[in-house]
């Protein structure tokens, strides 16, 4: 065996096939070695991109007309999906790379359109105050809300507590003159 060939031979024992193809030879319109394809141009939105291996989702090349996105890894949290489509509100997954208060920002994200259980359609945690009654959940359990007027005016008929006011909530409405929470 020829010394080069033996070197060459030695040195990609360890090789992996998901590593680079080599570029002497990836481009030439012939198929070599561990390429998958090769279509000799250097378009990297087609069926075949550079680096010589078939086009698929989470290679980090947007194929035109089938990905939207494609930041060649499988994170769903993150701006691109695992599916190669845009992270949006409502897709189920709760966004992880935004800061508080961006505008892609999601608290949550329960993949439903509902706005009455613990995250609203935009992605928001519910809560008392945001005008949303939610309906999850039966009276006694943390974060029930029998209405929910958006306001902190306690003399209409629902109170900052999220209930209609009621003598004995600590909170003077209606006819009362006095309440002390007992």
């Amino acid at each position: 065996m020829n010394r080069p060939l033996l070197l060459a031979l030695i040195v990609c024992l360890g090789c992996d096939t998901d590593d680079p193809v080599d570029p002497s030879v990836c481009g030439d319109g012939v198929i070599n070695g561990t390429e998958t394809c090769d279509d000799g141009n250097t378009n990297n939105s087609d069926d075949c991109p550079t680096n010589c291996k078939q086009a698929r989702c989470g290679d980090g090349f947007i194929l035109d007309g089938v990905e939207s996105c494609d930041d060649g890894n499988s994170i769903d949290v993150d701006a691109c999906t695992s599916a190669c489509q845009p992270a949006r509100c409502g897709d189920g997954f709760t966004r992880q790379d935004v800061s508080e208060g961006d505008p892609n920002e999601e608290q949550c994200d329960d993949a439903n359109t509902s706005d009455e259980d613990a995250c609203t359609s935009q992605c928001l945690l519910a809560r008392c105050g945001d005008r949303i009654v939610r309906s999850d959940l039966v009276e006694g359990t943390e974060g029930y809300e029998a209405c929910d007027d958006g306001n902190d005016d306690e003399s209409d008929e629902c109170t900052s507590l999220c209930s209609p006011p009621r003598c004995g909530d600590g909170i003077i409405s209606g006819d009362e003159t006095c309440d002390d929470g007992n």
